[in-house]
Formats: C-alpha cells, sequence, structure tokens
C-alpha cells in the first residue's frame, strides 16, 4: 500500500509464506494464526452448520482443536478426541447419514441450519412463551404441547393480518467499522507485525 501497488490474493500468499514461522517475526505469525486459522476456523464451523456441510464442519473443528488441547480444557478436550473417533471408526453407512443431518433447518431456509440441541432450546423456547407466569403445571404443559401447532399457526395469521414485521432471520451489521479501521492504522504505525520484543520481553528466541 505504501508503494502504491494494490495487493492482490497471489501477492499475499506469497508474502505470508516467508514471513510465518519465521523466529524474527513472532506477531505476524501469533496474527496469522489468530486471523487466518483459528478466527477462520471459527466462520467456518458456523457457516457449515448453517447449511449443513459436513466436510466443511469436520475440517473447522481440525483448524480450532488447539485452542482446546493449548490450554486448561480437559472436558472439551475428551470431547474433542471421542468425538474425532467416533466419526472414524463408524459404519461407512452410520457415517454417511450422520453426514446428512449434521444440521437441519426447522424454518426450511437451507442457510439457517442449526444443531440438534440449538432446535430443542428453540422450541422449549417457544413452548414457554405460550404458558403463563410461574411454575407452569402438568396440565398446562399438555395444554401448550398439544396444541402448539394450532397456537403458531394463529400466531403467524394474526402477524400477517396485522402486517407485524420480523426480523427472524436477518443479519444485522455489527458496526465496528470505524474502530476495524483505527487497530489497522495502529498496526502499521506501530510496526506491530515486524517487532519481535514486547516491553523488553523477547517474544521468540533465534
Amino acid at each position: 500500500m505504501l508503494s502504491k501497488v494494490h495487493g492482490t490474493a497471489k501477492g499475499f500468499l506469497k508474502y505470508s509464506t516467508e514471513k510465518y514461522g519465521v523466529p524474527s517475526n513472532p506477531n505476524f505469525t501469533y496474527m496469522m494464526d489468530q486471523v487466518c486459522r483459528f478466527s477462520q476456523g471459527i466462520i467456518n464451523f458456523r457457516m457449515a452448520t448453517r447449511r449443513n456441510y459436513s466436510d466443511l464442519i469436520k475440517s473447522a473443528k481440525y483448524m480450532t482443536k488447539e485452542l482446546f488441547h493449548g490450554r486448561s480444557h480437559p472436558k472439551y478436550q475428551v470431547i474433542e478426541i471421542f468425538d474425532t473417533i467416533q466419526d472414524l471408526t463408524m459404519p461407512e453407512e452410520v457415517r454417511s447419514l450422520n453426514d446428512i443431518y449434521s444440521s437441519i433447518t426447522t424454518s426450511g431456509n437451507k442457510s439457517l441450519g442449526e444443531d440438534f440441541d440449538f432446535i430443542l432450546e428453540e422450541k422449549n423456547k417457544q413452548l414457554k412463551s405460550w404458558m403463563p407466569k410461574g411454575v407452569p403445571t402438568d396440565k398446562i404443559w399438555l395444554t401448550v404441547c398439544r396444541n402448539n401447532k394450532l397456537l403458531e399457526t394463529f400466531k403467524d395469521h394474526s402477524v400477517s393480518t396485522f402486517n407485524i414485521k420480523s426480523n427472524k432471520g436477518n443479519s444485522r451489521s455489527l458496526g465496528i467499522e470505524n474502530s476495524t479501521s483505527a487497530y489497522r492504522i495502529l498496526l502499521r504505525k506501530t510496526d506491530y507485525l515486524g517487532k519481535n520484543q514486547f516491553q523488553g520481553w523477547l517474544l521468540m528466541k533465534d
């Protein structure tokens, strides 16, 4: 940018390959791991779950697993290991079925898939929205559960009749564009990615 030359994907890959892992560029290596590996892995996992893309889900889990094993997360470490072992050892027919239903959508929108436990949470929340305040009795639970479809149909018709708009399923802006720009300026101004020390401490030994 300083040389007035527009960056390209090919140029970035060449530059990052030369700088990544070099002892004199520990900050660059750290930022590359955070942005291009862990953060992208989390983004990929969310996107893959939304679209029921099993291969990308597995890839995203692999990209981010070091977050569990590099720190003290014993429960998540066991979950990650057993999930991987289970996927590798299950019969092919079972794996194929499991991949098909990595996530499901209740709205019919193929970009709004969710895991089964989240769908159960959502359904439970929906049922409770029809219940009066206080501890519900067994009779109230039975009444709401058995008439849930009818109640939701009535709700949809009412919303349509009164032209009430819903933002369900819509994306929203985080409004962090100015903060992002300020952070980029600070990185360039302080030459953060080119430093190998922080407050006098050597970040990575040669």
